[in-house]
């Protein structure tokens, strides 16, 4: 019984830190269109989830190859992600 208890005290924790992590699809059309789409397309990741196309863009950063990538946050980073993910 102390573990159901605890188990449903937990769902409501896991549940925030899942949308926590989701990027916010309208934020990211604005970084894109404002930053990303001189060089990119709206179709580049066409098919991709957003935790792909994240983990594309986190990697891009850490392998030095999106110098540019540099000046958006963790959070623009998901938004740009969930915006790219929404259109593919």
């Amino acid at each position: 019984m102390r573990l159901f208890k605890a188990v449903l005290l937990c769902l409501p924790l896991a549940f925030w830190s899942l949308s926590a992590s989701a990027g916010d699809a309208a934020a990211g059309k604005v970084l894109f269109d404002g930053d990303c789409s001189e060089c990119h397309y709206e179709d580049d990741f066409e098919g991709t989830s957003e935790a792909d196309i994240l983990g594309a863009i986190k990697g891009a950063v850490a392998e030095h190859k999106g110098d540019h990538l540099k000046k958006l946050d963790a959070t623009q980073m998901a938004d740009v992600a969930a915006y790219w993910a929404s259109i593919g």
